[in-house]
C-alpha cells in the first residue's frame, strides 16, 4: 500500500529546518514543541528512516542536521509544498484577469520579487504584473495618486492618511547588518551606512545609539540598497534593515556580541488603493500575502 505523506507534517519539517530549531518552528506553525516533535516522529515512521542526526539533529551552532534520508525528504517536501501553494494560488485567482500595478519597497526586490514574478508567470499567465521598485514613501505617494493598485511598504510617518485599505500587515524586527566579526570600538563613533533622509531605518539606528549613550556618524549615503551593500562590503560601516534582506557575505550583528544597542520593530504592510479594481486587486493581494508569510517563516523572524 502506498503511503500518503501529510502536507502539514511536510510543512513543519521545512519550517523546522529553515528556522533552525523545533522551538522556533513551533511558534511559526502555531503548535507546541511537543506537537512538532510528534509530527516529525510520524514522518520518520512513514518513511521508515530517521530524518535528523544525533539528538534530533542539533549542531554546535544551534541549527538542525539532517541525515541523508532527511535531505532527500526535505528536497521533495519543498517541491510538494511549492506545487500545493501554486495550485491554491491558481484556483483562488481563477476568475481574475487583467493588469495589476504593484509598488514594492526596495528591500524585496533582490530576493522576494523574482520568486513572486516567477510564480505568477507559471500559475496566472492571464494576470499582467507591472512592478515599480522604490522607497516606501514614494510608493505610498503613487498609491494615493492612483498610479499603483497595490503597495508593499514599510509604514512611514505621513502628513495624510494612506488612500487605500490595509490588506495585510506584520511587525518585523530591525537588525544591524555588517561584515562578520564587526564590533563597536568604544573610542570611535559607530559608522553608519544609510539611505538619504528621510529614512526610518536611519532614524531607528541613530535613536538607539543615542539612547545607549553612544555616538554615531554617517560615513556613506546612498539612494539604493546596492550602494549600501557595496559600502558595507568595502568595510566603511554598518547599516540597519530587516531580516527580509541579507546579502551574501554580510551577517546580522547581534547586540550582545557586537556591542550595539537593541533595535525596535517596524511595521510592514500591504495596501490596496481606493481606486483599484477591487476584485482583481484583492485576489492578487491574497496570493502576495501568502507568499510573503512563507518567506517570513523561512527567515524565522
Amino acid at each position: 500500500m502506498l503511503t500518503n505523506l501529510d502536507m502539514a507534517v511536510l510543512r513543519t519539517l521545512v519550517t523546522a529546518v529553515d528556522a533552525g530549531s523545533f522551538t522556533r518552528a513551533a511558534s511559526v506553525v502555531g503548535r507546541s514543541q511537543s506537537a512538532v516533535s510528534l509530527q516529525i516522529d510520524k514522518l520518520e515512521r512513514q518513511v521508515g528512516k530517521p530524518l535528523f542526526a544525533g539528538r534530533r539533529g542539533r549542531t554546535g551552532d544551534g541549527g538542525l542536521q539532517l541525515t541523508e534520508a532527511g535531505q532527500v525528504v526535505l528536497t521533495y517536501a519543498r517541491r510538494i509544498l511549492e506545487l500545493n501553494d501554486e495550485a491554491v494560488d491558481a484556483v483562488r485567482g481563477f476568475n481574475a484577469q487583467g493588469a495589476i500595478r504593484i509598488g514594492i519597497a526596495e528591500d524585496l526586490a533582490e530576493t522576494w520579487l523574482p520568486v513572486v514574478l516567477a510564480r505568477f508567470a507559471r500559475t496566472r499567465p492571464d494576470i499582467r504584473i507591472e512592478t515599480t521598485v522604490g522607497r516606501s514613501n514614494g510608493m505610498l505617494d503613487q498609491l494615493d495618486r492612483g498610479e499603483q493598485d497595490i503597495a508593499l511598504v514599510f509604514s512611514v510617518p505621513r502628513a495624510n492618511p494612506v488612500q487605500g485599505e490595509c490588506h495585510w500587515r506584520i511587525a518585523l524586527p530591525i537588525i544591524w547588518i555588517g561584515p562578520p566579526g564587526w564590533r563597536v570600538r568604544r573610542s570611535q563613533p559607530v559608522p553608519l551606512v544609510t539611505f538619504e533622509p528621510p529614512c526610518l531605518f536611519r532614524g531607528a539606528a541613530q535613536t538607539a545609539i543615542d539612547g545607549a549613550g553612544m555616538e554615531s556618524r554617517i560615513v556613506f549615503q546612498s539612494p539604493s540598497l546596492a550602494g549600501l551593500w557595496s559600502a558595507i562590503s568595502a568595510g566603511l560601516g554598518i547599516t540597519t534593515r530587516t531580516p527580509l534582506v541579507m546579502p551574501t557575505g554580510l551577517v546580522q550583528l547581534k547586540p550582545r556580541s557586537s556591542g550595539l544597542p537593541p533595535l525596535p520593530r517596524v511595521e510592514f504592510a500591504m495596501y490596496i488603493a481606493n481606486k483599484a479594481e477591487r476584485r482583481l486587486a484583492s485576489d492578487v493581494a491574497a496570493i502576495l500575502s501568502d507568499i510573503l508569510e512563507a518567506s517570513i517563516r523561512s527567515a524565522a523572524m
